[in-house]
């Protein structure tokens, strides 16, 4: 309920305000407008037409005092800039504001409900979320601490990826990558050093709901090759238009020296609001952010492994099923009697059948690349963990059991793993899909048939 009238309220606070803090990319109302001194009295955008300071408004409580402080590493922080705290009322479009003192406090009275705390900029050279939980302010929690993280600095222009233009990245931290129009893309590579969980989250304030920011992942090695693998738009903090990027991966112990890239863009619904900074942060095991709020259950496996056998023909996608490379699932049906997906003839209204009478088996790449991804699901930068589920270990049982071309029979939970990868890495999407981008064409409830395909003839 928080978040959806933290949403409703961002909506209509649009109309009177419009924040830019430097540090995350977000918009502010000009510096001069209502009354920025420390004086605790509530300040209302000019569109307002009562102001609750007059008298005609004696309800206005004047109660205990709500502060705002800005810390580093659980100290207090002492700006060099002028920074205004802004309570921005959660079911109203009332702001109110106060100057951020020399101990880094900015405090006010006589408020009265809930509120989101925003910084009309942030110290140079730090950053901050500006959507965390943390920064709601109630009359049962009246002291809210900004927790501000050191951006790391970095150098290279991020044109491309080449060795000389990108921006390389070589620890966890916080970073910023500087967009200075609506086409810019900014590069990064980055290597991982050890085994865990990694994660890259962006952190644009999602009350102005102005700038949404988009991350692109790409496999990569040493020697220059890259490719897209994902279009990450969401995961993170949200409002109706902005979405912040959040994308996590598990590096097993064999894959660290694995290096990957990532690009990050951004669309907007205002041009003007360029140059803009994307703020984000590069975490592993919650060692940066003190993140793991995300919960990933393993999928049970619960398939009676045989190994997969050799076939004499070739392996067809069912994308080449048709002219259109259209996936269709009407040519495949679940077999109750063997436990997997098998071909389908709608002609005749049964399984298509090999010479001797059995069914042809639907078969789905495991262990090797497929047509859409470069690598094999088997892959650590390839993405398991989705929608709080972690498949890592029900990927691995199947590719150990599947044949030399890397496939294994086409199971129902396997097939859930398929539509959760589809949906989730966009690979269909208005055209710009990996998927799309080679040809296929899909509804989206057909999308996990990517991968999947079978033999001619045994």
């Amino acid at each position: 309920m928080k978040k959806l009238i933290i949403l409703l309220t961002a909506c209509v606070m649009a109309f009177f305000t419009v924040f830019a803090a430097a540090g995350c990319g977000e918009y502010k109302p000009p510096a001069d407008a209502g009354n920025s001194g420390n004086t605790g009295k509530p300040d209302v955008p000019p569109e307002e037409p009562d102001d609750p300071d007059e008298p005609d408004n004696p309800d206005i409580p004047q109660g205990e005092m709500f502060t705002v402080s800005i810390k580093y590493m659980n100290t207090a922080f002492s700006p060099n800039e002028k920074i205004t705290a802004y309570w921005n009322e959660l079911d109203s479009s009332r702001v109110y504001r106060a100057e951020v003192d020399e101990n880094g406090v900015a405090q006010i009275g006589g408020l009265d409900g809930d509120y989101k705390i925003t910084l009309s900029a942030v110290p140079e050279g730090y950053t901050y979320d500006p959507n965390s939980d943390n920064l709601i302010a109630t009359n049962d929690n009246k002291d809210v601490t900004v927790n501000l993280m050191r951006l790391t600095p970095t150098s290279g222009s991020g044109q491309n990826f080449d060795n000389d233009k990108r921006i390389t990245i070589s620890t966890i931290g916080a970073y910023r990558a500087t967009l200075t129009s609506p086409n810019q893309k900014l590069h990064f590579f980055y290597t991982p050093r050890a085994s865990g969980v990694y994660s890259i989250v962006s952190l644009i304030d999602i009350t102005a709901n102005v700038i949404n920011p988009i991350l692109d992942i790409y496999l990569a090695n040493n020697g220059g090759y890259t490719q897209l693998t994902e279009t990450r738009d969401g995961g993170g903090s949200e409002n109706t238009y902005t979405k912040n990027f959040k994308w996590e991966m598990s590096l097993a112990k064999e894959s660290v020296g694995s290096p990957f890239g990532f690009v990050i863009r951004a669309d907007s619904l205002n041009a003007d609001a360029f140059p803009v900074n994307i703020d984000f942060y590069i975490d592993k095991d919650g060692e940066f952010i003190g993140g793991g709020d995300v919960t990933y259950i393993p999928v049970e496996v619960t398939e009676k492994f045989e190994k997969t056998p050799e076939y004499s023909s070739e392996f067809r996608y069912i994308a080449y099923e048709n002219s259109q490379h259209v996936l269709d699932e009407s040519l495949v049906r679940f077999n109750e009697d063997i436990g997997y997906y098998c071909m389908y003839d709608k002609t005749v209204g049964d399984y298509r059948r090999y010479e001797d009478g059995s069914p042809v088996i639907l078969y789905v790449k495991v262990s090797k690349a497929t047509e859409v991804l470069a690598e094999a699901f088997t892959y650590d930068l390839v993405r398991k963990r989705i929608f709080g589920k972690d498949y890592t270990n029900m990927v691995s049982y199947y590719a150990r059991y599947s044949n030399s071309d890397g496939v294994y029979a086409l199971t129902e939970e396997f097939r859930l793993f398929l539509v959760d990868y589809a949906n989730s890495q966009l690979l269909f999407n208005d055209g710009n899909g990996m998927a799309e981008s080679i040809g296929y064409n899909s509804t989206l409830s057909a999308q996990w048939l990517f991968a999947c395909g079978y033999y001619p003839t045994k």
